[in-house]
This record gives structure tokens, sequence and C-alpha cells, in this order.
């Protein structure tokens, strides 16, 4: 899974113009499970965009990344729902956590 922060009002993938955030891989993915993925990588505007890159492809000698991006759930189901579906399982699912 691969996460951009994409600057398009459209949406649409435009690799010189979005930044890559981060990136992980799902192993073992079963259906009707909810799959939570946190991402890290380097420092936004840093000095050596090189070695920032390297952190979020977690390759190189910068590890461990030093800045974590965000976080995303994933759900995989075996059937076909319309976005308002998704959104109001969501909203069901959702729970508030504070982070320490």
């Amino acid at each position: 899974v691969e996460l951009f922060h994409c600057l398009s009002p459209t949406g649409e993938k435009r690799p010189e113009k979005d930044t890559l955030l981060g990136m992980q891989t799902i192993y073992d993915v079963f259906y009707a499970k909810e799959y939570w993925l946190n991402f890290f990588g380097g420092a936004q505007g840093a000095k050596h965009t090189d070695i920032a890159m390297n952190m979020v492809r977690g390759v190189g000698t910068a590890r461990p990344a030093s800045t974590y991006q965000g976080s995303v759930s994933i759900y995989f189901g075996s059937k076909r729902r319309t976005t308002a579906e998704i959104l109001a399982k969501a909203k069901e699912r959702k729970r508030d956590v504070r982070l320490v």
C-alpha cells in the first residue's frame, strides 16, 4: 500500500507533484477484517530529500524512519459496496483514542 499526498483537485495521480508519504505491505489478507497501517517516513521539507525518501521506502541506512506520517484503515470485503455504505460502516466502528 502506498500513501500519497495528492495535490490534484480531481484526485488524478501526478507523480511529479504528488508526494509519497509512506509504504506498507499487508501479508495474509482475510475478508471481513480491518487492517490499520501506520506510515513512517522522513521529515517533510527535509534538506536531504534522498535520505527522507529512503526512510519512506524503508531502504538504505536511514532506519528507523524518523517521522510519523499518518494511519490508514483498510477493510477487505467479499461484497461490492457503495461509498455511502462504506462510510456508514466506518462511522459505526469509529472509536475515540488518544496517543500517549
